[in-house]
């Protein structure tokens, strides 16, 4: 559908967003899966063409653990201490998953792993406007309260 609007007598045209329709037998299959990379590939072609939504949760735990293991690698080669990692892993690992639930044409193509690690890194180092007001105040002052 596309809608008319006008603004100073000139008229534009804005289409409604239309979702895309993907063709979900096209995902890779891999018969026998040697890596997580390609476990997690299994898991999302067997939740996208079968629907079986046992494969979310088995989806989940596996990228905890690839997340895990990415977080900690990171934070061992930039020497990061004092963040949760079990935390940051389950957060990537959520964050993939909602994408699942809330966007119906959503699929990773290339990298499930890659995905994982960009995921990973913005946990890492994005700072929400809380963690900036605890940094800033800081234990040392409610301490001396």
């Amino acid at each position: 559908m596309v809608k008319e609007i006008s603004e100073d007598k000139n008229f534009y045209l804005w289409a409604e967003y239309k979702p895309k329709t993907l063709d979900f037998s096209a995902l890779p299959y891999f018969p026998e899966p040697k890596t997580d990379n390609e476990r997690l590939f299994n898991l999302q072609y067997e939740y996208r063409n079968n629907g079986i939504k046992s494969a979310i949760a088995t989806m989940y735990t596996l990228l905890e653990r690839v997340s895990a293991k990415i977080i900690t690698k990171e934070c061992k080669k930039r020497k990061i201490r004092g963040i949760d990692r079990k935390e940051k892993a389950q957060d990537v690992a959520s964050y993939i998953i909602e994408q699942y639930l809330t966007r119906k044409c959503f699929v990773i193509k290339s990298s499930f792993v890659a995905y994982c690690f960009l995921q990973a890194k913005h946990e890492i180092f994005y700072q929400k406007e809380i963690d900036k007001i605890t940094d800033f105040v800081g234990e040392d002052f409610f301490r001396r309260l």
